[in-house]
């Protein structure tokens, strides 16, 4: 180890050495060795501190370190101290409508993840969206995932048991579930079955004296983020959950299904005449 010089490879324009090829590859990439004449990136400043950095990376790293932010409750937006979220989030709790932009003039939601998406798309540029139909992904591999739907030569992973096509195969395998009737882990408090573990580990903690989630607005607490957001929906005020039969709009989810009911009989057909199956 001392007898081999420890970096070997050397930059031809500059001083600098390195370890391994790899690392010279990417030093000679940057546009000051590339030739054209092209000035070095400037550096990026933190803007909560001096310290400056040459790329978005290394600012990223020493902005989650040094200044983590803390993300409000009701939507995507993010401060770099307790007290200012806080503050933010005050303008939500002190709202007619608790899940309403608080940049967008009028623009209201029925629970604290729909506002949250909306920040994210709107203000904070963070979602993929399809060119085809609008739908909104996190990250541009589901996009691109997502986009393969729209081919006109695609086929998919086709369920045996009910014909839904999916894209991946780990999709149709997380499916294949639903389909499963030999339901192997059993609940020891009150003898529920779950076909897969993570399900019963979810269910146990609707069991525990005092539920991890917690409204914001009202304090009731619930066992699941899921059931938060059903629930938050009793506090927007907007009537965002309509009938595909009547055309009736409701607060929440269940009012729309229990009228859904109302107008279909047991087999989705609508009631007073024939139609087309309600899926």
């Amino acid at each position: 180890m001392h007898e081999a010089d420890p970096f070997p490879y050397q930059c031809s324009s500059c001083p600098k050495k390195f370890k391994i090829a790899k690392s010279l590859r990417i030093h000679l990439s940057h546009p000051c060795h590339s030739g054209d004449g092209a000035p070095p990136p400037k550096p990026l400043p933190c803007p909560l501190c001096l310290k400056k950095f040459s790329s978005d990376s290394s600012l990223e790293r020493h902005t989650a370190n040094l200044h983590p932010l803390h993300s409000c409750t009701f939507c995507s937006l993010a401060f770099p101290s307790p007290e200012e979220t806080v503050t933010h989030e005050l303008l939500h709790q002190n709202s007619d409508q608790p899940f309403a932009c608080t940049t967008c003039p009028g623009a209201a939601f029925p629970n604290s993840a729909r506002l949250k998406e909306h920040v994210a798309v709107a203000h904070l540029n963070k979602f993929s969206i399809c060119d085809f139909c609008g739908l909104k992904f996190k990250s541009v591999t589901g996009l691109k995932k997502h986009q393969k739907l729209h081919d006109e030569s695609f086929v998919g992973c086709r369920c045996d048991v009910c014909g839904a096509t999916f894209v991946t195969k780990s999709t149709l395998a997380t499916h294949m579930f639903k389909h499963v009737t030999d339901k192997g882990f059993t609940c020891e408090i009150c003898g529920k079955g779950f076909i897969h573990p993570a399900s019963l580990k979810r269910h146990r903690i609707g069991h525990e004296e005092r539920l991890p989630i917690e409204c914001k607005i009202c304090g009731k607490r619930f066992a699941t983020k899921q059931f938060l957001l059903v629930h938050e929906e009793t506090h927007s005020g907007t009537l965002s959950n309509e009938c595909d039969v009547c055309g009736k709009k409701f607060q929440t989810r269940q009012g729309r299904r229990r009228t859904w009911w109302e107008c279909t009989d047991r087999r989705g057909q609508r009631r007073g005449g024939e139609g087309e199956g309600i899926r």
